[in-house]
């Protein structure tokens, strides 16, 4: 055994063992007074009295054995080329894990972060921009300008790597010597990114070899948010389409607004064709900004003239 990011590591790939269960091994670690790096050192009995609801109910999946077929010599050469490769892993036994995600996200908070680049905005000043993949050039302009001045204002920019706003607003962080944190919803080894010349962080929490779905993209969010001290939608879709599909950003709004983190939502007023999640948004409890009626007939407007008041607020 090498260390205790290693269990986690070993844990992660035993079938049936997902963020529920192993949360659960380490609640009960805790709460007995162990750390995982005593996990796979327990005799077969002292795992069935320690963690009784394995392989049973919401468990079921989770079953002992999975973890006796676990075969060390794969994982261990896999885990070295990890680590050889520049990937940090952040257990949440590190000091430098965000305990802000922990208290936002409980026990949905992911146990472990696979991290390469610049491990220290783990713990910034940071805010989360989060738009529509389809953005036009005018969501794209106002999207940089509000990155910007949040750079010049001393915040770390959070966004998710899609394509069209995230990917924006990381780029006009990285434009102004900023920094930015790209959350993935798949891993390393499935995901094109810019590492923005040590001046970003990119964070999954998923294995390298895991591929995107949806599911995953909602599971980001979560994370996305709870890093963050503010989520700013820029557009947004409904919340779910004419196929019922849910929107990325709408799920990211709602998150925001569960873990009492302040929302911010542009008025559909600003934009020439009006974003119609925008106002389901508002409607739902998130700080509208740039409504007065005044700045109507000022689309145009540069949005940095704008932002000074309610980014100090």
């Amino acid at each position: 055994m090498k260390d205790h990011k290693y269990s986690w590591f070993k844990i992660m790939h035993a079938s049936g063992f997902g963020a529920r269960s192993m949360y659960y091994i380490y609640s009960q670690l805790k709460v007995n007074g162990h750390s995982i790096s005593d996990f796979f050192h327990f005799p077969e009995k002292d795992i069935q009295e320690l963690f009784p609801d394995l392989g049973k109910g919401l468990l079921s999946r989770a079953k002992f054995e999975n973890l006796i077929k676990l075969d060390d010599s794969i994982l261990s050469k896999s885990y070295d080329d990890l680590r050889e490769s520049g990937t940090d892993i952040i257990t949440v036994d590190d000091k430098i894990y965000p305990k802000i995600v922990l208290k936002k996200l409980g026990s949905d908070a992911p146990l472990v972060l696979f991290c390469k680049g610049h491990l220290s905005l783990l713990n910034s000043k940071s805010v989360a921009i989060v738009g529509s993949r389809n953005a036009n050039e005018q969501t794209i302009n106002f999207t940089k300008d509000i990155a910007i001045e949040f750079v010049k204002r001393g915040y770390n920019i959070v966004s998710g790597n899609a394509k069209g706003t995230d990917r924006a607003a990381h780029s006009a962080a990285l434009e102004s010597n900023g920094t930015t944190t790209m959350v993935l919803p798949e891993g390393f080894d499935n995901s094109v990114y810019d590492n923005g010349d040590n001046q970003t962080l990119v964070i999954s929490q998923f294995l390298p070899q895991t591929t995107f779905r949806g599911s995953f993209a909602m599971t980001r969010n979560k994370l996305l948010v709870a890093l963050s001290e503010a989520t700013v939608v820029i557009t947004s879709g409904p919340e779910r389409d004419e196929r019922g599909k849910m929107s990325g950003t709408f799920d990211a709004a709602r998150s925001t607004l569960h873990m009492n983190i302040p929302l911010y939502v542009v008025s559909p007023m600003m934009f020439e064709i009006s974003p119609t999640g925008n106002r389901e948004i508002i409607s739902l409890g998130a700080k509208e900004i740039f409504k007065e009626k005044s700045l109507v007939s000022k689309r145009k407007i540069k949005s940095s003239q704008l932002l000074t008041t309610w980014i100090q607020a």
